[in-house]
C-alpha cells in the first residue's frame, strides 16, 4: 500500500513539474508580449498554498486573458508546439513522451457580467517559477466552489482541499465579502451545498458555521436547492453542468437567453467542437445540434 502511494506521489509530482514548467514558459512569453494573465484554480495554488507540488493532482492549467488578447495567445501556444483539441473550447495540449501539458484559455467567468473587478483585485502568485496573477482568496474560494458544484455537478475532495488550504494560508479571509459576492452573483445554492459538504467531509473545516447559516437558500430557491442536492447525491454525470447553469439563470428571459447561446453558439465554436473544416458543414450542425443536446439533457435528467 505504501509503495503504491509512493508511486502515485512521484507520478503526480513529475507530471505537475512538467506542466508547471510548460505553463511558466507560456506565461513568461505572454507577459513579455504585454498580455496579462490570471491563473485559475489548482495551478495558481501549487507553488503557494501547497508546500509540495506532488500533493495535488492537476489535469490542466486554466489561464484567464482579455478577449482582445485571445488570438495572440493562440498564436503563441501554437508557436510553442501546442495543439488545439477538438472540444469546442480553447483547450490546447502538448505531449512529450509520457508527459502531457494542457492549457485552457478563458476570456470570461460565466457568473460575472464583466471582469474589471477581478482584474483590479488580482494578487501575485508563481507558476513554474514565473511571477503572475491569481484571484484573491475570497474570489478563488467562490470560483472553486461554483466550478465544482455547477460546472461538474459534484463535490470533489481535491477542490475542497484547495479551499481549506487557501483559508489556512491566507488566514484573514473576509467572509462578509464572500457572502456579499455569493448573493450578488446568484451562487447561493451551489456555494451553500459546497460549504455544507466540505464541513461534513472534514470535521475540522475552517468554514464558519454562521457563514453557512447565512447562505442557507431562501424558500424561493427551495426547488433549485433540492435539484442541486439530488445531483450531488448521484454519481458524477458528464455535461450536467449546462442544466445546472440553466437553473441558476434569473427569470424566464435569462433562461431563454442562456438556451439560445448554448444551442446556437458562434460558428467558430461549432467548427472547433465538431472538427469541421468549412462553414457549410458548421451551418448544418446548427440544425441538428439542438436535437442532440436536448436528447442528452433528457437522458441526464432521467438519472437524477
Amino acid at each position: 500500500m505504501r509503495m503504491r502511494l509512493g508511486k502515485t506521489y512521484y507520478r503526480t509530482l513529475a507530471h505537475n513539474i512538467y506542466q508547471l514548467k510548460e505553463a511558466g514558459e507560456v506565461i513568461r512569453i505572454l507577459e513579455d508580449s504585454d498580455i496579462p494573465v490570471i491563473v485559475l484554480k489548482g495551478a495558481a495554488l501549487l507553488e503557494t498554498v501547497y508546500p509540495d507540488p506532488g500533493l495535488r493532482e492537476m489535469a490542466d492549467i486554466d489561464l484567464l486573458v482579455h478577449p482582445s488578447d485571445l488570438k495572440k495567445c493562440e498564436n503563441i501556444l501554437r508557436g510553442l508546439n501546442f495543439s488545439l483539441a477538438p472540444t469546442g473550447e480553447l483547450h490546447y495540449f502538448k505531449r512529450e513522451g509520457e508527459f502531457l501539458a494542457q492549457i485552457d484559455l478563458h476570456w470570461e467567468i460565466w457568473y460575472l457580467k464583466e471582469l474589471k473587478e477581478i482584474w483590479q483585485s488580482a494578487i501575485k502568485t508563481k507558476v513554474g517559477g514565473v511571477e503572475t496573477l491569481m484571484m484573491p482568496p475570497e474570489d478563488a474560494i467562490i470560483y472553486i466552489a461554483a466550478h465544482s458544484v455547477v460546472h461538474h455537478g459534484m463535490f470533489r475532495p481535491t477542490w475542497a482541499e484547495d479551499v481549506l488550504r487557501l483559508i489556512n494560508y491566507y488566514k484573514e479571509i473576509d467572509w462578509e465579502e464572500i457572502i456579499e459576492k455569493v448573493y450578488r452573483y446568484n451562487l447561493v445554492v451551489p456555494v451553500f451545498h459546497f460549504f455544507t459538504r466540505l464541513n461534513e467531509w472534514n470535521k475540522d473545516s475552517l468554514i464558519p458555521l454562521n457563514v453557512i447559516k447565512r447562505l442557507t437558500p431562501p424558500l424561493s430557491k427551495k426547488v433549485e436547492s433540492v435539484f442541486f442536492s439530488l445531483v450531488l447525491n448521484n454519481p458524477p454525470m458528464g455535461n450536467i453542468g449546462h442544466i445546472l447553469h440553466l437553473s441558476l439563470e434569473k427569470g424566464l428571459y435569462g433562461k431563454i437567453k442562456f438556451l439560445i447561446r448554448f444551442l446556437f453558439p458562434p460558428l467558430s465554436f461549432l467548427k472547433r467542437r465538431y472538427n469541421l473544416s468549412n462553414n457549410y458543414k458548421a451551418c448544418f450542425y446548427y440544425l441538428i445540434r439542438p436535437f442532440l443536446l436536448l436528447n442528452n439533457a433528457y437522458r441526464l435528467l432521467l438519472k437524477v
